[in-house]
């Protein structure tokens, strides 16, 4: 489990206890502009976090609450293929 402290805009600290890191494999991105798509597609997702993806290896790390199910479609969404990474 990560216990992240995000500060907020009136100084106050919140704590998110739930914090989970999923992992992905991607197919079809072929250059840095796809990086940047999915990585925004990823990012746009309702409770995440921080995304961040790897063109060489194929993949994704994303930090937060999301569904692994709403993940896989945002990135499906932008042509792209994702599945749980079996790592």
């Amino acid at each position: 489990m990560f216990i992240l402290v995000f500060p907020t805009p009136g100084g106050s600290i919140s704590i998110n206890k739930e914090a989970k890191m999923t992992q992905l494999d991607i197919s079809g991105m072929t250059c840095q502009h796809c990086e940047r798509a999915v990585t925004a597609a990823l990012e746009s997702v309702t409770g995440v976090e921080r995304a961040r993806v790897d063109l060489a290896r194929g993949s994704a790390e994303v930090e937060g609450n999301a569904e692994s199910t709403a993940l896989i479609a945002a990135v499906e969404e932008e042509g792209y293929q994702a599945t749980l990474s079996k790592r």
